[in-house]
């Protein structure tokens, strides 16, 4: 089977994580660590990026969709509070779309566009605009330098459709890096009389230069889709989700727990329940393999029971895998520097493990701080929900919660309503599939619940020497 027909086939294979490094995993040890939780969309997805099996296998049918000739179909929405992941998915689905190969003489485009920009549809040429001319530096960037120039010369005189002028090899470089507004050229923009003023222009004035592209519009931060934004279109996501506009084009949703809502201020109103996904946690297994991957890329040896203590603390939560694979490998870096490898045993493990249990205590603390800037009753509020939960030992009903709020608090249901809404928002609280309140993050609330916030996994632990 060669390459391109194998590649044929990936967006129509069940994705099921196997647990091996891929090329996305082949980072450098200082970029790793400069990027702490937060890496760049490079379009390679995220380093040690696991599970989200179902995720993944609901973006490839809509991608099958769009492959097939649909010019649009029904939208994924990924909701979840900070630190659960999303933008990891967000990344992996443009390292998905940078490995498919041209379908029907379409290439696919990734578009990575903030949610405030999402209902104007000047803001969204530019972006399309922005990742088409960025695509074509690359294809430019990776030709043979003595063919670079000319190729540079065809692809932006056709995109742009002014007349071609001498492009250097640095130029390119400057495009590929800082986008298609370099060099003061408005390359591809309109004048104001020219903005379109429905959705239905939108294809009109660019459908000719989008002419040759699969468009997936990636739309971070979703819940401040804002209706208000200047050339703003009420219509414009509707009509993409109900195909109503004649490009090959469709979006993904990535937001807080209130982005379906939002969305639906909009006219997306009919998201399809096998597209939608509220993010939690991943699972034991799922974080193993993303531990393994770390330790096995960075050449980190007989460390079976640091990987252990590493999936225990981190608790399924991506946000604090991530501290802990920081705090580990810093301490590990001088000697893979200076020995190209690192045994366990040569790592002060409770050093580490002390490390990474700070960090995690400032993300609470973070989170916390958000509930507290809108209300300064809210972190006696968590406080005391936190430990009702670990009471129950399981999800407790809203209406309970409420009418604990008011009777502890002096709440007014309204009030305690809106705390709710708010404590799903950092992170503190999410809904079950049943509509009961629950913890995504289980120390959360052992942080909150316990005197003076100490805990026992910040304690040595027990049976680990150095």
């Amino acid at each position: 089977m060669s390459n391109r027909h194998a590649a044929m086939t990936i967006w129509t294979e069940p994705y099921a994580d196997d647990g091996k490094l891929r090329p996305q995993d082949a980072t450098g040890l200082d970029e790793f660590l400069g990027d702490q939780d937060r890496s760049e969309i490079t379009g390679l997805g995220v380093p040690f990026f696991s599970g989200r099996n179902d995720q993944i296998n609901a973006f490839r049918q809509s991608v099958r969709k769009l492959a097939s000739g649909r010019k649009s179909n029904a939208t994924i929405v990924v909701e979840g509070p900070p630190g659960c992941g999303k933008s990891a998915l967000l990344m992996q689905y443009v390292a998905e779309l940078n490995r498919y190969p041209a379908q029907s003489g379409r290439e696919w485009l990734p578009v990575v566009l903030d949610g405030a920009n999402a209902t104007s549809p000047a803001e969204i040429m530019r972006a399309v605009d922005d990742a088409i001319a960025r695509k074509l530096a690359q294809q430019a960037l990776q030709a043979p330098r003595n063919e670079q120039i000319e190729l540079a010369r065809t692809l932006f005189a056709k995109f742009v459709q002014i007349q071609p002028v001498e492009w250097t090899f640095e130029k390119l470089k400057d495009i590929d890096e800082r986008g298609f507004s370099a060099f003061g050229l408005g390359i591809g923009a309109k004048t104001q009389a020219n903005q379109p003023t429905s959705i239905t222009e939108l294809p009109l004035i660019r459908g000719s230069q989008w002419d040759g592209w699969n468009i997936v519009l990636l739309i971070d931060e979703a819940q401040h889709i804002d209706p208000t934004h200047p050339n703003s279109n009420m219509s414009t996501l509707s009509s993409i989700h109900q195909g109503m506009v004649n490009l090959p084009i469709i979006f993904c949703a990535f937001g807080l727990p209130d982005t379906t809502q939002v969305l639906r201020k909009v006219g997306v109103s009919r998201p399809s329940s096998k597209r939608k996904f509220k993010l939690a946690g991943l699972s034991d297994n799922e974080t193993q393999m993303a531990v393994n991957r770390a330790f096995r890329q960075f050449d980190l040896r007989q460390s079976g029971q640091l990987e252990q203590q590493i999936v225990s603390r981190s608790n399924g939560w991506p946000q604090h895998l991530t501290v802990y694979l920081n705090a580990v490998l810093s301490a590990a870096r001088p000697t893979i520097e200076s020995q190209g490898h690192v045994n366990a045993a040569q790592i002060d493990i409770a050093a580490v493990l002390s490390d990474g249990d700070q960090m995690r205590r400032s993300y609470y603390e973070g989170r916390i701080e958000s509930l507290e800037s809108i209300s300064l009753t809210y972190e006696g509020h968590a406080k005391l929900l936190a430990q009702h939960l670990i009471a129950a030992n399981g999800p407790t009903r809203i209406d309970d919660a409420i009418r604990l709020l008011v009777k502890e608090r002096a709440a007014t249901i309204d009030q305690a309503s809106t705390f709710l809404t708010e404590a799903m928002q950092c992170g503190l609280l999410a809904k079950s599939p049943d509509g009961s309140l629950l913890s995504p993050i289980p120390s959360f609330l052992a942080y909150l619940a316990s005197p003076a916030q100490q805990h026992s996994w910040a304690e040595k632990p027990k049976g680990l020497t150095r």
